[in-house]
């Protein structure tokens, strides 16, 4: 009995760790952790949701585009994504990493960089934004606006079964 509580108990954590769970309102299609007012906030989320929703039912996509020693592997733009919608999908939002930080990089590519940089860190790595896991996008702090599309189209294609691990 325990250990069906115990496997119940970590399913209900995977589920809300995928926006699936209720971070917000019951059936929130999204979620604002960030410094935007709400009515500006869900506008830009919707509008970015329906450009995801539209480069992959459009689009031919690459499901290994972050992962470059692993190949192509090209899919077809697949209409159905037309047909998820979004549910618990958080946008959370982090200090954005300093100038002084980004500007000390050896071979820095796009120096100098200026505050507020709207970079964040991403694991080892510096990016615009990134997914925390499959629907928790994180954004830098003085650019919310950087939780999509392409952040929303992993969302997406996760939800329609494809495997975004190597996207």
């Amino acid at each position: 009995m325990r250990g069906i509580r115990a496997l119940a108990g970590i399913l209900s954590l995977l589920f809300l760790s995928c926006g699936g769970g209720s971070w917000g309102k019951d059936d929130a299609r999204f979620v604002n952790r960030t410094n935007l007012a709400e009515a500006e906030f869900q506008t830009m989320a919707e509008q970015r949701w329906q450009e995801a929703q539209a480069a992959i039912a459009t689009h031919p996509f690459d499901l290994h585009a972050a992962v470059p020693d692993r190949g192509a592997y090209i899919v077809p733009a697949d209409h159905h994504a037309l047909n998820i919608e979004p549910r618990n999908v958080v946008i959370q939002s982090q200090p954005d990493i300093a100038a002084e930080v980004l500007n000390a990089v050896p071979n820095c590519a796009h120096c100098p960089y200026t505050d507020p940089t709207g970079i964040v860190r991403c694991g080892e790595k510096f990016c615009y934004a990134y997914l925390r896991d499959l629907c928790t996008i994180v954004v830098p702090a003085s650019s919310p606006q950087n939780m999509g599309p392409y952040e929303m189209e992993n969302c997406i294609l996760w939800a329609l079964g494809y495997d975004v691990s190597g996207r």
